[in-house]
């Protein structure tokens, strides 16, 4: 059912283009609403192809395929880009935003800092990295996804990878040492995430629809 409600919510997109250059505020009103229902739709879309995925991922690498397992992963590393990418173009689903509001409050750079930091924590590990709460206030956001996300399942690839190449199970204990090292880091960090959104939301979101709705009816 949900994929047929994309379907629907894409096969009326082009009514909404251009809309914004309309002079009537209510319509103007409504296409706001609608690209952000897109935006969080088709996030949504590619985030069940995203399981979808983990799970073949899974499943090759315990059938030691390795053929499929690099097909599946490659795969999986594309979707999560695509995911960035429509997130990437409405102005309520960025990262930047959320850092750039808390230093905000600072009056120093040291409370920029600070701030900044909770902030990160915040969204991710909650409190010391490994800790039971972590991913408590996870956000599906540009550049969370590609900087942070993306980063941890690098990890996740890099282990089976190696676990492939030499024979020898997947080492969890590695896995986890270096994902919470990646957590520690991060939440440190204090480079800089575009406060503005780019591209066309609309055109975005019809050709990641064109690129993945049929495989997501076998989901």
């Amino acid at each position: 059912m949900f994929i047929q409600a994309w379907d629907l919510v894409i096969k009326n997109a082009d009514s909404y283009k251009n809309s914004a250059t309309y002079q009537y505020a209510i319509f103007i009103l409504e296409t706001y609403k609608f690209r952000y229902d897109l935006v969080d739709i088709t996030s949504q879309a590619l985030n069940l192809h995203a399981l979808a995925t983990h799970n073949a991922v899974v499943y090759a690498y315990n059938t030691k395929n390795y053929t499929e397992y690099t097909k599946q992963r490659d795969l999986l590393k594309e979707i999560i880009a695509d995911v960035d990418l429509i997130l990437g173009s409405n102005e309520n689903f960025l990262l930047g935003n959320w850092i750039a509001t808390a230093r905000s409050w600072g009056t120093t750079d040291s409370e920029k800092a600070f701030l900044e930091r909770n902030a990160r924590l915040q969204i991710t590990s909650w409190g010391p990295a490994g800790g039971t709460l972590t991913q408590y206030a996870y956000k599906m956001w540009a550049s969370l996804v590609s900087d942070f996300y993306a980063a941890r399942f690098q990890i996740w690839f890099d282990e089976l990878d190696v676990a492939f190449d030499t024979k020898k199970p997947f080492d969890q204990d590695k896995y986890t040492k270096r994902s919470l090292a990646l957590e520690a880091a991060w939440v440190e960090q204090t480079n800089q995430y575009p406060v503005t959104p780019s591209g066309d939301t609309i055109a975005i979101a019809q050709k990641i629809h064109s690129k993945y709705a049929e495989l997501l009816y076998w989901v």
